[in-house]
């Protein structure tokens, strides 16, 4: 159960990131995490140079470091999409979430991660799953 909770949890906080690339905002910096940019790049040693590549183009380099998967692991952890009780809000996820990739699609991404030990490497493999699906169903969109 403890496990299916954070599988589930990577899912819906990623899931509203991605949204920034679905609206055509990629170039925009998403406010849900803004505050927490520093703060990760600080505990993480990012190169904030990777970061900002990342939050505005959903870029992602061909060798990157240690220090931006574990940036994105610490991003993901402090946006607060979860309920009171610490569980994902899985409604407001799927507010945010439009059209752009399926359920199946998700859930493709969560297996092939499924038996990665490595925290960091596990959000950093996910977020991009999750961002190469929306791009390839917004370049041809679901259903067509």
């Amino acid at each position: 159960m403890e496990k299916n909770c954070a599988n589930v949890f990577f899912v819906v906080v990623f899931l509203v990131l991605m949204n920034e690339v679905v609206e055509g905002n990629a170039g925009t910096e998403s406010k849900d995490f803004q505050p927490f940019v520093s703060e990760c790049i600080c505990a993480t040693n990012a190169d904030p140079d990777e970061v900002d590549l990342w939050m505005k183009y959903r870029t992602y380099l061909p060798s990157p470091s240690s220090c931006f998967k574990c940036f994105l692991k610490c991003v993901s952890s402090k946006v607060p999409f979860t309920n009171a009780d610490g569980t994902p809000d899985l409604d407001f996820a799927t507010k945010h979430f439009g059209g752009s990739i399926s359920i199946d699609q998700v859930f493709a991404c969560m297996e092939l991660q499924d038996k990665n030990l490595d925290p960091c490497d596990k959000t950093y493999q996910f977020s991009k799953c999750i961002d190469e699906f929306i791009y390839k169903n917004t370049s041809s969109p679901i259903g067509e």
